[in-house]
């Protein structure tokens, strides 16, 4: 367990050393909650074998063939905690499917919270658990331990906070916030009580803060009697220095050597030159005494307090215990999802049938930039793939993958490949990969392999993953084939899942023969003879030995000898692999060029789509604009015209018409003949009381009726086909179809209700009304009085332009004429006169 201290039945204080808590938990819940979170393995394997049995042995073996520990090293550096380490270092595959879907769900909650809020909520803090051991024994904590203890249930209230306020489903993480210990009161007076890792605050107690006060009145003392004692001239010959200092705690001053003995007091000390010795004046022994017994008490009272804080972490180890493991935990979950991102890796699918689909995997451990993605696919349709082609292309390679993901998963690992990725748990994974040999126990290549496969027969399963490697290697070819194809047969016998690699033909037409096994191949490129570490599986590859070996450059006549002594069978099985490959490939990069010209053209078909769906959008909300502007100018029209008509009824209601009325009149009659007539349908018209625009009848300019938006337009174009139009509706052109185009049967001319006013003036014109005035010899208010009579009966008589004669003389009648025109009501514009006309004599005036 990890939990090695003395789990004694209690339940926590509320009060007291522990401060206020926020929760109360018993010690049985305590130790249930611990088992909860128990992250250590039980005694037995993963394969269900005890170490005695030497399964551990082979377990640590297959961690490392796989490589899962250079895999946890890079997730390490992504961690908050120093303790994390120790824990990914211990941690090992789930034992069970349950555990599995758990760790991945663990590490995608983490991935949740650092996608949508981009924060680790595991505060740094550092190992607690030697300060635990020691209050526990209620061996004093120094300030260091306090802290330390402090910083962990601070990183526990933080965490606590931070997940509270998440609002997505985190069941795990929220689990782990409830059961945080944590106890704000004890942070606070820390805080209050501690200034560094060194000095304890003055706050800290009451007695403290009175006994540092005294301590400060006495050093003043002191050093005030010091000060005079150096100043005094008396004492000027015997002293070295003028300052005082310090030796063994206590206040002294600088004195000659030869001088020691005239100086009254105590010797505590001499320079390395034997030239001054330091002596405390017997003016200040009884103050440095009490100096002395202050500092003494400070001492204790420090003591006492350290000890006051060193109960409390006593009283709570068991809680900051779990705590701290859970807080580890944590971080583990937030390592694992910061390495995810940091590879670009995916959350997995998972079963416990032994199905493997990977699609596009890199293994984590080979450089990006030279990783070449693999699919692979297994424990489907069939339980064994048997992969073979040239050294070097990446056999081995593709093998180890299939391991080390299986084993990731296992560990609540994301995968770098593509989503949709899918990986199943095993009980057991046994690989034999590589060469270990060893002179210290007398073992060839051979007997090692022979020795991991002898293990694995023995301990294979229906839930078993088998890796090997060269299957049947190391010995006579002919020897090693019948011996590959004999375990090979075993392990399909076993129902396990697994992959071999080989170069033995004899296996791969096995391979071909049982529906439970399927071939596959690293690719081959014919042309440059060089891999392109693909796995194409279906087909079995070729060791492409010999054409290797042309291309490095041995000699021809060793190849042509080489191609001689092999036999017609493996000549024609070797031909035949290669044009199977040759076919594969080339339909493989035609497949991925096709695919390539899918997905370009897709994003352009997602292009178009989305332009088609914003423009409708925007002609949507255009008409809809449209229509809404039109029924406001049609309102604010009629609500104008309505104004006019009734300030016309008030002006005929009235007795006598000034000029001003007739004038104002004749204004509001411009302004109802400038009304405009229009086409219109009510809102509620049925469409069945029209009848569709015929093609033939359709013209170019015509006004119709639209369906699709319930309105009236003006064809503005025409096709040549007369099917498709391009009409005006509220101020915008759209393109249409013609057969959307109506004509209301029951469409009327509307225009302003306007009422007919007769104007009858009772005030008529003297004789023939004339274009011109004469207002020489008038005064300015006679002159402006025959002005206005003379304009009205112009207007009247609808004359546009008259004159009026006011003569030179001193300007001032020309002046207040044109200042009162410049006002009048039926006046349009003014000037002088030109040549001919009077020029500055007269004044020509237009009319409105």
């Amino acid at each position: 367990m990890l939990f090695q201290h003395n789990k004694r039945q209690k339940a926590l204080r509320p009060k007291d050393f522990t401060g206020n808590m926020l929760f109360n938990i018993t010690g049985q819940d305590f130790r249930s909650a611990q088992a909860a979170y128990d992250l250590r393995q039980p005694e037995g394997d993963l394969y269900g074998r005890t170490a005695a049995q030497g399964g551990k042995m082979i377990y640590e073996k297959v961690l490392n063939l796989l490589e899962l520990n250079k895999v946890t090293e890079k997730v390490k550096r992504f961690l908050s905690l120093e303790m994390g380490k120790g824990t990914l270092d211990e941690e090992r595959p789930a034992k069970s499917f349950e555990e599995m879907r758990e760790r991945l769900l663990l590490t995608r909650e983490a991935d949740v919270v650092l996608t949508k809020y981009g924060a680790d909520p595991v505060a740094s803090y550092d190992d607690p658990q030697a300060a635990l051991q020691k209050a526990e024994k209620q061996i004093t904590l120094a300030i260091s331990g306090i802290l330390k203890v402090a910083r962990i249930l601070r990183s526990a209230r933080l965490f606590k906070k931070k997940i509270a306020q998440l609002e997505d489903e985190l069941p795990q993480l929220k689990r782990f916030a409830s059961l945080l210990f944590i106890d704000k009161n004890f942070e606070d007076d820390v805080e209050r009580c501690f200034i560094s890792e060194e000095q304890v605050s003055d706050e800290a107690s009451a007695n403290l803060k009175s006994i540092r006060k005294s301590i400060r009145k006495v050093n003043e003392q002191i050093k005030v009697k010091l000060s005079s004692i150096l100043r005094d001239g008396r004492n000027s010959k015997y002293i070295q220095d003028f300052f005082v200092t310090e030796r063994n705690g206590r206040y002294v001053i600088p004195v000659k050597a030869e001088y020691k003995n005239s100086v009254k007091g105590m010797l505590h000390d001499q320079s390395s030159s034997g030239s001054t010795v330091y002596i405390e004046p017997e003016e200040v022994l009884q103050l440095n005494n009490e100096l002395r017994l202050l500092q003494l008490k400070e001492k204790e009272e420090i003591e006492r307090i350290l000890q006051a804080f060193t109960s409390r972490v006593g009283g709570m180890a068991d809680e900051i215990r779990l705590t701290n493991d859970i807080l580890i935990k944590a971080d583990v979950a937030f390592a694992k999802a910061k390495y995810a991102h940091d590879t670009k890796s995916v959350l997995p699918l998972i079963n416990s049938e032994g199905k493997i689909n990977i699609l596009r995997g890199r293994h984590p451990l080979i450089d990006k930039e030279k990783i070449v993605p693999i699919d692979i696919s297994l424990g489907k349709s069939y339980s064994f793939l048997v992969i073979s082609g040239p050294n070097t292309g990446g056999k081995t390679v593709t093998l180890k993958l299939c391991g080390l993901f299986t084993l990731m998963a296992m560990c609540g690992l994301f995968l770098p490949a593509s989503e949709g990725t899918e990986i199943s748990f095993f009980k057991n994974v046994f690989c034999d990969i590589g060469d270990e040999q060893s002179i210290e126990n007398n073992l060839s290549t051979f007997s090692s392999h022979l020795r991991n496969i002898i293990e694995i027969c023995e301990c294979v399963d229906v839930s078993s993953l088998v890796l090997i490697d060269e299957i049947g290697a190391g010995t006579d070819p002919a020897e090693g084939a019948a011996l590959a194809l004999s375990i090979f047969e075993y392990l399909l016998g076993k129902n396990c899942k697994g992959i071999v690699t080989t170069h033995y033909n004899e296996l791969k037409e096995y391979a071909f023969l049982n529906e439970r096994s399927k071939n596959a191949s690293m690719e081959f490129d014919p042309v440059n003879l060089k891999p392109t570490f693909r796995l194409n599986i279906g087909i079995p590859g070729s060791s492409n030995a010999l054409e290797i070996s042309k291309k490095l450059g041995l000699r021809e006549e060793i190849i042509s000898s080489a191609y001689g002594r092999l036999s017609k069978d493996k000549i024609a099985f070797e031909k035949v692999l290669k044009s199977a490959q040759e076919a594969m490939s080339e339909a493989e990069a035609r497949l991925r060029e096709a695919e390539s010209i899918k997905a370009e053209f897709q994003v352009k078909l997602d292009w178009v789509k989305e332009e088609e769906r914003r423009l409708k959008e925007l002609k949507e909300n255009a008409l809809k604009n449209a229509k809404i502007e039109a029924k406001r100018i049609i309102a604010e029209a009629q609500t104008q015209s309505e104004q006019l008509i009734e300030e016309l009824k008030k002006i005929i209601k009235s007795a006598e018409l000034s000029e001003y009325d007739l004038s104002r009149a004749r204004q509001i009659r411009r302004k109802l003949e400038d009304s405009k007539y229009s086409i219109e349908i009510d809102d509620g018209e049925d469409i069945e009381d029209m009848e569709q625009l015929p093609p033939d009848v359709a013209e170019v300019g015509q006004k119709a009726y639209i369906k699709s938006l319930s309105g009236m337009c003006e064809i503005v174009s025409i096709s040549r086909n007369r099917e498709d139009v391009r009409v005006r509706f509220g101020g915008i052109e759209i393109d249409t179809k013609l057969n959307d185009l109506f004509l209301p049967k029951r469409a009327t001319v509307k225009k302003e209700k306007r009422q007919k006013v007769s104007l009858v003036s009772k005030i008529s014109p003297q004789g023939p009304v004339k274009t011109e005035i004469n207002l020489l010899g008038r005064t300015v208010l006679e002159a402006l009085e025959e002005a206005d009579e003379f304009l009205n009966n112009c207007s009247i008589m609808g004359i546009s332009e008259c004159k009026i004669i006011h003569g030179l003389g001193t300007g001032a009648l020309r002046k207040a004429i044109w200042e009162h025109l410049k006002k009048h009501p039926l006046v349009k514009s003014f000037r002088p006169g030109e040549y001919g006309e009077g020029e500055k004599g007269v004044t020509i005036v237009k009319l409105k």
